[in-house]
């Protein structure tokens, strides 16, 4: 849509994913962009902790800049992406997520926190920007950074495509696995 940028986390709804924290971002973020910024939420739309990130919107006076999607299979998943000028993941925890993966291999940059497995995929500066989970003004400010330069933008998601295509793709893959299987049997049982 012209003149709005789309924001779109995927993922459970607890508390580790830090999506509180996402919330209080857009409230900062609405001091610089109006209600120009909307928040596509796709995932369980039941539980105390969503009613939590729904009450803060509220006192925050977001939540009409928050959309609800509910849990989405991969095709449109693949469709908010695609609308979509960001990924967001604000996590305190995570392992590898895959939400990451599709939004790379989507061309869309990704936002997320310095944890696990995450600054394997997310390339600082290259594929995304990283920042330290629980921190919604270091959130808001990486988020406010990218969302007016399209340029960046448009760099970040060819880099996170051609990273998903070189390291992700399933012929990649299968061929790194079967690498790992044949080393391991050309190994001598008896350890010699």
């Amino acid at each position: 849509e012209a003149g709005r940028y789309a924001l779109l986390y995927v993922g459970e709804i607890q508390p580790r994913k830090g999506l509180v924290h996402l919330v209080e971002a857009l409230a900062r973020l609405q001091e610089s962009f109006g209600d120009s910024v909307v928040l596509r939420v796709v995932g369980t739309l039941k539980g105390a902790y969503k009613d939590l990130v729904i009450q803060r919107a509220v006192e925050l006076k977001v939540n009409h800049l928050v959309e609800w999607l509910g849990v989405q299979q991969e095709p449109r998943v693949a469709q908010e992406l695609a609308r979509s000028d960001l990924l967001v993941l604000p996590s305190f925890w995570e392992n590898m997520p895959m939400c990451i993966g599709e939004a790379l291999a989507a061309a869309v940059p990704v936002i997320s926190t310095r944890v696990a497995g995450i600054p394997n995929w997310v390339e600082e500066g290259k594929t995304g920007l990283l920042v330290k989970p629980g921190d919604p003004v270091e959130l808001a400010e990486a988020i406010g950074r990218l969302l007016p330069d399209e340029a960046l933008r448009r760099a970040m998601g060819a880099a996170g495509r051609a990273k998903a295509l070189a390291e992700y793709a399933p012929r990649v893959v299968a061929a790194k696995t079967l690498a790992v299987y044949e080393t391991i049997c050309r190994q001598d049982p008896a350890g010699r």
